[in-house]
C-alpha cells in the first residue's frame, strides 16, 4: 500500500462529530453497501496518576452506498476491520483524554490498593455491640 492511500483528517470537536449524525439507513440501502475505504481512529489517553500518555488506534472498514456518496448526507457504514485490502485509509487523530490510571499503574498496584477489602462477616459482628460513652 502506498502513501498515497493514506489521508489525515481534521479532527472535529468531539460535541460536533456527535451531533452530526449520519443519516439512517434502510434496509434495501444496507444491502447495496459496498467496500469503499478504510479509517483509523487514533485515540491518545493521559494519565492522571503519572502523567504518561498511550497511544491506541482501532481500524474500521468503510462501506458506502455506490450512488449516496459525498457530503453531509453520504450514506455510509463503520465496521471493525479484520483484514487490510488495497483501498484508500484515512486516520483522524481523537482529541486527547485524560484517564483516572493507566495499564502501566494498574499493572504495578497491589490489588488491595485498587479494591478495599470487605469486612469478613463473623458470629462477633452479628452481636448486638455493647454501648459506649458516645452512644449514651
Amino acid at each position: 500500500m502506498t502513501d498515497d492511500n493514506v489521508h489525515h483528517l481534521h479532527t472535529a470537536p468531539h460535541d460536533a462529530a456527535r451531533a452530526a449524525a449520519p443519516p439512517k439507513i434502510s434496509e434495501s440501502e444496507a444491502d447495496q453497501l459496498q467496500l469503499d475505504s478504510f479509517v483509523m481512529h487514533i485515540k491518545t489517553h493521559l494519565c492522571s496518576n503519572c502523567g504518561c500518555g498511550e497511544q491506541f488506534s482501532d481500524l474500521f472498514e468503510v462501506w458506502a452506498h455506490p450512488t449516496k456518496t459525498g457530503g453531509r448526507s453520504a450514506l455510509h457504514v463503520l465496521r471493525p476491520a479484520t483484514t487490510l485490502q488495497r483501498l484508500p485509509i484515512a486516520y483522524i487523530r481523537l482529541p486527547i483524554k485524560m484517564v483516572p490510571i493507566c495499564s502501566e499503574c494498574v499493572e504495578n498496584l497491589e490489588l488491595d490498593t485498587l479494591i478495599a477489602p470487605e469486612p469478613a462477616p463473623s458470629s462477633a459482628s452479628a452481636k448486638k455491640p455493647e454501648p459506649t460513652l458516645d452512644m449514651l
